[in-house]
């Protein structure tokens, strides 16, 4: 019997590969699509058992493809279910969730176990989805399997220990890696913090600190004053209720505002935290706190950055660094899963192109002398993330004496019939191995990721461009061979995930190389980016300073132009995004035109959800777009963020 196909639109990598990794553990099949348009590609000549999409994507909106899904042949039986990290209250789309048919509308970040839970009800026959006991039926897969099949099994750290600052950035970059749900609790003399995760996120935060409760964070933000919110903490105190409740109920500040301060406080605590110089921690596995807190994801990469700026000492990260200083500054493991979720300052945006250009660490120090203070804790966070590594150069060739040069003769090659290989010769036989090849099989697995993770096909299978198909399947062949599931016995998790992405990064190269039409395309993809990359480019900064003179005196074209290019290279600058989404806007001819500039907005939001410029730039687009809800929604963000901002006077004369 033919799995189940789940199809999953998701633009966020990271978190498309975890839905990936549950959907394949509770045996389904899956394919993960990142924009609508992909996604009815893919259908055309695919049917799908069920549909997991994100609200906000690039292209069209989750609710477009939904619309396009059910005016399909069969579409209107498709189960849907509909997710997003931007709005969390589903009453603002209970209409068109209504009219889909939409299943469920889930808030992330939410719990990945409870996910695979409720689509196993949905796509088991035998359970009638009546009552919400049904949709969340618990199903016959153990808990700990699945966590194990995710990574979350056993961190590698004991549960109790002591942690410093460094150590701490280890430990929660660990815990984010292996998208782990728990409660990480800090401890430093007689003060506690508990960070609460959530797939990996940070989702909750307690302090004993008083400079990091709701309250003060609401103060320092200036939602509310001094007066006022001790005036709340005593009506909770005196009623026995939550503060949050206590301010719910005095209705002095927006829901959206709320979210906004809760949001910085669980940032504010994780950050805070390594203030500290150290401590004991203790870690405790499971997510059943969900039904006790309120969820609100932070992304911890950007929240590492801001501690390791403020608290790590610069002059001893970068004695650790010049022990590179003559080593090549190239990809790391985790480049394309962690490297988008890094916000760099604008003075180092070329940093990571660094990688693909020959650097040494040391040629960094010079290229960024003027931002030495924020390029050793960026270069050291890069380096303990995995989102960078360094490598020995490699040797100067030998001399070679000269000889005189003599033509070879000529000799006539027959031609080769087409190889046409056979199922046993594309898996290749079961060879037999004892467990004293395990840590072998192992090391051989990582070397693997870090060395042919980042490059092209080719390069991945072994073969040049030039490669017939029998040698391409023959290469395939080999490294399937290698990579199968059922010699996952006797490895560590960690080696057990990156096989599973290698084997999944095999198939995408094969699949490619095979199909003479995607083959030519990803050949002209190729040549393309060698063309990019032998063009000298001007520094990153330089350009974006360009983009903003040429905004200024209104050449918008040639702004456009520049802004396109860094986007592409730059694709995690909110600033970046946010300029060329202003471009995009004062190009457009009418309102059918303003959706490219939406999206580059919307972007940019999603790395920086308190991106004040994004924001009002996203007010007028949705006001030349006529779409008045998104419009008044992007006005209060931004008097959330500062009721002062002389833009809400020019706002409000325009309504």
């Amino acid at each position: 019997m033919t799995r189940p196909l789940i199809l999953v639109v998701e633009d966020d990598p990271h978190f498309g590969r975890q839905l990936s990794d549950l959907f394949d553990f509770l045996g389904y099949r899956t394919e993960v699509a990142e924009s609508g348009p992909a996604a009815l590609a893919f259908v055309e000549t695919n049917p799908v058992d069920f549909l997991l999409t994100d609200l906000m994507l690039p292209g069209m909106s989750g609710v477009e493809l939904v619309k396009a899904m059910r005016e399909r042949e069969g579409g209107d039986r498709l189960p849907v279910m509909m997710m997003s990290a931007i709005y969390k209250n589903p009453r603002l789309f209970e209409k068109e969730l209504r009219q889909l048919e939409v299943l469920e509308f889930l808030a992330k970040p939410f719990s990945l176990i409870d996910l695979g839970r409720k689509i196993d009800a949905v796509l088991d026959d035998d359970v009638e989805l009546d009552s919400d006991a049904a949709i969340t039926a618990t199903g016959s897969w153990r808990l700990d399997e699945i966590e194990e099949a995710l990574g979350e099994a056993r961190p590698d750290f004991d549960s109790l220990g002591s942690w410093d600052r460094k150590s701490l950035v280890g430990l929660l970059n660990e815990l984010f890696r292996r998208h782990a749900a728990g409660v990480l609790t800090l401890s430093h003399q007689k003060s506690t913090r508990a960070i609460y995760l959530l797939n990996g996120y940070p989702v909750w935060a307690s302090s004993e600190e008083p400079e990091e409760t709701l309250a003060a964070v609401l103060v320092d933000s200036e939602t509310l004053d001094g007066p006022a919110a001790a005036a709340l903490v005593r009506q909770a105190a005196e009623e026995g209720i939550d503060f949050r409740e206590a301010v719910v109920r005095g209705g002095q500040v927006s829901e959206r505002a709320l979210v906004s301060a809760e949001r910085r406080r669980v940032r504010r605590v994780l950050v805070r935290s390594f203030a500290w110089a150290g401590g004991e921690y203790e870690w405790a596995p499971g997510d059943d706190f969900v039904d006790r807190f309120p969820i609100f994801e932070v992304n911890p990469v950007p929240c590492l950055a801001e501690a390791v700026l403020r608290y790590l000492s610069v002059d001893e990260l970068a004695a650790e660094l010049l022990e590179r200083s003559d080593q090549l500054f190239v990809e790391g493991s985790q480049r394309r899963q962690l490297g988008s979720y890094l916000a760099l300052q604008d003075g180092l945006l070329g940093l990571l192109d660094a990688m693909d250009g020959g650097s040494t660490v040391g040629d960094l120090f010079t290229r960024y002398q003027a931002e030495r203070e924020a390029l050793v804790p960026a270069l050291w966070l890069m380096f303990t993330l995995g989102i960078a590594d360094s490598a020995d150069a490699p040797p100067a060739p030998p001399q070679q004496l000269a000889v005189e040069h003599q033509p070879a003769a000529k000799r006539s090659i027959p031609p080769q019939p087409l190889f046409v290989p056979t199922p046993d010769e594309l898996v290749g036989a079961e060879t037999v191995r004892s467990d004293d090849d395990d840590d072998d099989e192992e090391q051989g697995i990582l070397k693997d990721y870090l060395t042919l993770m980042q490059s092209d096909h080719y390069r991945f299978l072994g073969v040049d461009q030039s490669a017939d198909v029998g040698a391409i399947v023959r290469a395939y062949s080999d490294r399937k061979q290698r990579y199968r599931f059922e010699r996952l016995s006797g490895l560590s998790s960690d080696a057990r995930s990156k096989r599973k992405e290698l084997l999944d990064r095999l198939e995408r190269a094969f699949t490619t190389l095979t199909a003479p039409s995607r083959r030519a395309a990803y050949d002209a993809e190729l040549k393309a980016r060698e063309q990019r990359e032998a063009t000298p480019q001007p520094g990153a900064a330089e350009r974006l300073r360009t983009a903003r003179a040429l905004l200024s005196r209104g050449d918008i074209h040639q702004a456009s132009t520049v802004l396109e290019e860094l986007a592409v290279r730059h694709p995690n600058s909110a600033e970046v995004l946010c300029l060329l989404g202003q471009a995009r806007h004062r190009l457009a001819a009418g309102p059918h035109e303003l959706p490219a500039a939406r999206e580059a907005l919307q972007r940019a939001l999603e790395i920086d959800p308190f991106h004040a410029r994004s924001l009002r730039a996203l007010a007028e687009v949705a006001r030349g777009q006529g779409d008045e809800r998104a419009r008044r929604a992007a006005v209060e963000q931004v008097r959330d963020l500062d009721p002062d901002d002389p833009w809400l006077l020019s706002a409000a004369a325009s309504e």
